[in-house]
């Protein structure tokens, strides 16, 4: 069990765990540092999932905020806490009714199973380095699998948010010859704050640097475009 999981469910099962843990894996994925939320991002979250906020708004918020904080030097690292303005924005924008929407209890439609197939579709047109072929292939796989092989148990967006996290992971595992030079260039893009912050905070923002760097190898690879076509009502 991760400290993530016992943060939020204690000894005994949670019923958000499984939805906590997507959230945990995608945010650490997206800035590298400690495996494992905060107490206070724990207790935002079951917060956010105890209001019916779907884990896709959760995740098209984390990937907006780390575009905002993209070449700024932050002094404090990316958590949930700072991603609130934009899961605000995008629930206060859906238009799926709240408690369906966080269970997954809901059958997709053939309609929205098209969005999946397309996005397949377009990915698989990509001219893409050598280095990030094999993860796109398998997220072709894995979103015609949303498209064809529907699970009533479990919301499609949050499908293809673990299929588009597997694939940044799998990017990054592939890549590790050029994490090195760009580690070098946030040495140097982040000097500035390593006198200012403690040596783990400025670790940890060199590790946002250097990972959003990597998801840029393959640019338009997110949740937030996907949820928007699910959601047309959802913000931009």
């Amino acid at each position: 069990m991760t400290k993530s999981t016992e943060t939020i469910s204690g000894t005994n099962p949670h019923p958000h765990v499984l939805l906590a843990e997507e959230v945990r894996a995608f945010l650490v994925t997206v800035r590298g540092g400690a495996p494992f939320l905060s107490a206070a991002d724990g207790r935002l979250l079951v917060d956010w999932l105890d209001q019916g906020i779907p884990v896709a708004v959760v995740l098209s918020a984390i990937e907006r905020t780390a575009r905002q904080r993209a070449g700024k030097r932050r002094r404090t690292r990316l958590t949930l806490r700072a991603c609130k303005g934009e899961v605000k924005k995008l629930f206060t924008t859906r238009a799926a009714p709240p408690a369906a929407a966080s269970t997954g209890a809901r059958s997709p439609q053939p309609d929205t199973l098209c969005i999946f197939e397309r996005e397949a579709e377009r990915i698989e047109q990509l001219e893409v380095p050598a280095e990030a072929a094999s993860a796109c292939a398998e997220l072709v796989h894995a979103l015609r699998q949303i498209a064809r092989h529907p699970d009533p148990a479990l919301d499609a967006s949050t499908r293809a948010a673990g299929a588009i996290r597997s694939f940044h992971e799998a990017l990054w595992a592939s890549t590790s010859g050029l994490q090195i030079k760009l580690q070098q260039e946030a040495l140097l893009a982040l000097a500035p704050l390593e006198a200012v912050v403690s040596a783990k905070i400025f670790a940890d923002l060199v590790d946002e640097h250097v990972r959003q760097a990597i998801r840029k190898i393959v640019p338009g690879i997110e949740i937030g475009p996907l949820w928007a076509q699910l959601n047309p009502g959802a913000a931009a």
